[in-house]
């Protein structure tokens, strides 16, 4: 396949990661600092994400580290968290 063809085809891909959670302290604390980078958020609105350190919500703090930046001529499909 060239780099033209390459233009036409828009393929899907899975990629498939799994975590165990060893410290979900730190998981939290991370997942804080990468919600509240974000321009124009604010504490309560990455706690109401997350949830707060004492109770977290430890599918959405690793959808917020889990989640991929932006990847050139790619747009994200689907991002699914789910306990096993």
């Amino acid at each position: 396949m060239t780099l033209a063809d390459a233009d036409q085809v828009a393929p899907g891909y899975q990629v498939t990661l799994t975590l165990k959670v060893s410290d979900v302290a730190a998981l939290w604390a991370a997942a804080a600092q990468r919600g509240l980078a974000a321009p124009g958020t604010n504490p309560a609105d990455v706690f109401d994400v997350i949830g707060p350190r004492e109770d977290p919500s430890l599918a959405d703090c690793i959808a917020m580290l889990a989640g991929p930046v932006s990847v050139p001529g790619c747009s994200l499909d689907d991002l699914e968290i789910a306990e096993l």
